[in-house]
């Protein structure tokens, strides 16, 4: 197993706020929406909170971003029938490398 390993420190971490309105999920299945979150850059890492109250069946599973200004949120829906996540305020917080940061890769 090969593990990576961030070499550098954070440049900064932020809190953004995201007001967003997902589309419905269908049952049994993840997908993937994209928001514009004006100040994210290729690079940054990102953690997303749910709005609360939020969609009783419903979970964000995977965040990333996918382009400058750009964030893409992995909704799913455990249910059987279609659901659609919470629209409102979703805290992001960004992790932002130094610049030049890299990885190593450490083998078993």
């Amino acid at each position: 197993m090969t593990v990576g390993i961030p070499a550098g420190n954070a440049f900064g971490v932020y809190v953004y706020a995201l007001t967003a309105t997902p589309a419905a999920v269908a049952a049994n299945t993840s997908v993937s929406q994209f928001f514009t979150l004006t100040g994210l850059k290729t690079g940054d890492l990102v953690h997303i909170n749910n709005p609360f109250p939020h969609t009783v069946g419903t979970g964000v599973v995977g965040a990333r971003v996918s382009g400058a200004n750009q964030i893409e949120i992995t909704f799913c829906n455990f249910t059987g029938g279609s659901l659609t996540p919470a629209a409102g305020g979703y805290q992001v917080t960004i992790i932002r490398p130094e610049k030049n940061a890299s990885v190593a890769y450490i083998s078993d």
